[in-house]
């Protein structure tokens, strides 16, 4: 199931911006994970569901994405703050509490693509340095192949 919801997203078939949290579980295999699409997330998890959603604000977009595990089992935090909201301190200040969550010898680490300017200023004025570019790689039936007329085929 979510492979299936990547491979919609890869071809442009989103969840709804409905401000929910979805809760499937964990791919076979796989670590738990979250995914936060635009208004909508998905843990994906072998967790009861009902215990998940108790812990998270509805209303808080932010919820599921701030502070969580990453490659190597790192510790990363994600922000993401909506067009209107932005210019106003909320991604530092949301940074800000990630970092007041962790464990005080713990490093945080956070990813961004290259080209988001707005989240690099957001994470240079919190203290991030940036370290790197990383690129992950997974089983070839994982990703999607661009066909020669340049539609996504499953590969």
């Amino acid at each position: 199931m979510l492979l299936d919801l990547l491979h919609a997203a890869a071809r442009g078939s989103f969840p709804l911006e409905d401000g929910r949290t979805d809760v499937i579980a964990a791919a076979a295999g796989a670590p738990a994970a979250v995914l936060s699409f635009t208004a909508h997330h998905v843990v994906a998890a072998d967790v009861p569901a009902a215990e998940v959603l108790a812990r998270l604000d509805p209303g808080d977009l932010k919820g599921p994405m701030v502070l969580g595990r990453g490659l190597a089992d790192r510790l990363e935090l994600s922000v993401e703050v909506a067009a209107p909201e932005r210019d106003r301190g909320l991604a530092r200040r949301l940074v800000a509490a990630a970092l007041a969550a962790a464990a005080p010898a713990e490093p945080v680490f956070a990813q961004v693509a290259a080209a988001n300017a707005a989240s690099l200023r957001a994470l240079q004025g919190a203290g991030f340095a940036a370290v790197g570019a990383e690129v992950l790689f997974g089983q070839q039936e994982d990703f999607l192949r661009r066909a020669h007329d340049g539609s996504v085929a499953p590969g």
